[in-house]
């Protein structure tokens, strides 16, 4: 029998590429203190492990319509989204095999702009699910996200590998849940710190998940 059932996959970074800068792509008419607001509310979520919620920023910052300047900032941000040159080949070669595959991603609207776009990209159908962090409330590396996406693929934690770009919250994230941590190493990441644990795995890429998992 093998050792895993179930993968999840971080989405940015590691399945698709953001070419998304939130100061370089904001949209006309954002309030003058969004990126003031945003870094504290980013500070706040590090210390606590919940999401950032973009709406309540832009509400804090004086957008004088947070709902409609969220969706600007959002489509900007999703417009950038590409696939990389090896997932969607990698992603259809492990599903033929049996893994059951899941998105575990930060995100801070609801997921249904990012799987409408991953649908686009034919990301989407190549995958059992996705549990995004704002909609559950928790971000990684915060352990309760982990233990939610384990509901969704069905598989105990001993059992699923986690996948991501990010040290800082894929990797320990993935530790302290009791996951096999794979580290798909893009170059570094401003998140990260010296600190974080040390992946089970580095690739350069997601195509080395194909000699992971056979």
């Amino acid at each position: 029998m093998r050792d895993y059932d179930a993968i999840t996959l971080d989405m940015g970074g590691t399945l698709v590429d953001f070419g998304f800068d939130v100061a370089v792509h904001m949209p006309p008419g954002m309030p003058t203190g969004f990126l003031a607001a945003l870094s504290r509310h980013r500070r706040v979520a590090a210390e606590n492990g919940h999401e950032v919620d973009l709406c309540a920023v832009m509400r804090e910052a004086g957008a004088d319509n947070p709902e409609a300047t969220t969706a600007a900032l959002i489509e900007r941000e999703i417009g950038t989204m590409s696939v990389y040159p090896e997932t969607l080949e990698t992603l259809r070669t492990l599903r033929e095999r049996g893994y059951r595959l899941v998105i575990l991603s930060n995100v801070w609207t609801p997921g249904d702009a990012y799987a409408s776009r991953l649908h686009e990209l034919g990301v989407w159908e190549l995958l059992d699910g996705a549990v995004w962090s704002f909609e559950t409330g928790y971000r990684k590396p915060n352990p309760e996200i982990f233990r939610r996406v384990l509901e969704v693929t069905g598989s105990e934690a001993a059992r699923t590998a986690h996948v991501g770009d990010k040290r800082t919250r894929d990797v320990k994230g993935a530790k302290d849940s009791g996951f096999c941590a794979i580290h798909v190493d893009r170059g570094p990441h401003p998140d990260d710190r010296g600190e974080d644990a040390e992946p089970d795995h580095t690739i350069p890429s997601l195509a080395g998940l194909l000699e992971l998992f056979p």
